[in-house]
């Protein structure tokens, strides 16, 4: 069992910010299955070398699979999210940078 030390924070993204972060392509993703559908979680690292989180349902997986397609390896993301967390309107611009 994880100490609270070792579990890695999770990134939150407010409407209309970005956050850069590192993404291997060849890391587990975690899948989270609740009421609501099921969620992802990948894990990251952010640009002070921090490991991190981030998770989120259909849109952050498909705007991620769209913006990696075959490239294998640790790549920088910039990931921006649009509409408020948690709701219908929440949409994902995920872009591959560097």
């Amino acid at each position: 069992m994880p100490k609270l030390g070792e579990i890695p924070p999770e990134v939150q993204i407010g409407n209309g910010e970005s956050v850069t972060l590192t993404f291997d392509t060849v890391s587990d993703i975690g899948l989270i299955h609740g009421e609501r559908g099921t969620r992802y979680a990948f894990p990251v690292r952010l640009s002070d070398g921090r490991a991190a989180v981030l998770k989120g349902g259909k849109r952050l997986l498909s705007a991620i699979q769209e913006a990696v397609g075959t490239r294998q390896g640790n790549l920088t993301l910039k990931v921006t999210a649009r509409g408020n967390a948690g709701s219908l309107d929440r949409t994902y611009h995920c872009e591959t940078v560097g």
